[in-house]
């Protein structure tokens, strides 16, 4: 860099320090930096429980533990079998 390219990066950044402008833009970054710290402890305990909980059904997925109740119907039964049976068991107290 010459000494005219130099003397235009020094101008700058004295312009930039001293214009108010520049500062009144920066005053609130600390403050959303704090509430954005604050947002991520008061979620962190939420979103580790979430991860918990989708892990453990991957596991299960893994292993095939499906409960019956969750369990797709059977590909041989028709329609008419699945309404049935699905009335019997809203039928039952």
């Amino acid at each position: 860099m010459g000494r005219a390219q130099w003397s235009g990066v020094l101008a700058s950044g004295i312009l930039a320090i001293m214009t108010p402008f520049l500062w009144i833009a920066l005053v609130p970054i600390p403050v959303f930096l704090g509430a954005g710290v604050g947002v991520l402890r008061q979620f962190s305990p939420v979103a580790e429980r979430v991860q918990l909980g989708l892990e453990r059904a991957l596991d299960h997925l893994e292993r095939g533990e499906v409960k019956p109740t969750h369990a797709m119907p059977s590909t041989t039964a028709s329609l008419v079998g699945t309404v049935i049976q699905e009335v019997r068991k809203a039928l039952k107290p």
